[in-house]
Formats: structure tokens, sequence, C-alpha cells
């Protein structure tokens, strides 16, 4: 369990995924936390994609990378 503010929330928006920081965007949402072993794993295992059930960009983990960068 993760306190809401150390997660990322991502938004499929039509066949994107987005970063929503407003947290209130419409569509499908995952969370993945703000920690970059969290998001090489997301990206090594998928786990995003089949959360989504699409397909994830690479760029999309190049901006979740920088996000956590922040």
């Amino acid at each position: 369990m993760f306190n809401k503010n150390d997660l990322i929330r991502l938004v499929c928006d039509k066949n994107i995924l987005i970063v929503d920081k407003s947290g209130k965007t419409e569509g499908r949402g995952v969370y993945v936390c703000k920690n970059l072993n969290c998001i090489l794993i997301a990206q090594k295992n998928k786990g995003l994609e089949r959360s989504i059930k699409r397909k994830v960009s690479p760029e999309t983990y190049v901006k979740l990378r920088l996000e956590v960068e922040r």
C-alpha cells in the first residue's frame, strides 16, 4: 500500500498513455510508484501493458523516468 502522493497516475486517452497530474482526468487510470526501480520493473515485466490492455510506447517510459527525476 502506498500513499497517493507517492504514486504517478497514468490515464489511457484513446490509444496514448498520459501522465495525469491532476488525478481527475477521465479514462482508465493505472498507478506506478515514484521510484525509478518500479518503472524499470514495470517496463521489463510489461505490468502497465497488462493493466491497460494496450501496448505502452518506449517514449512513455522515458516520460515516467523524467517525472520521477523531478
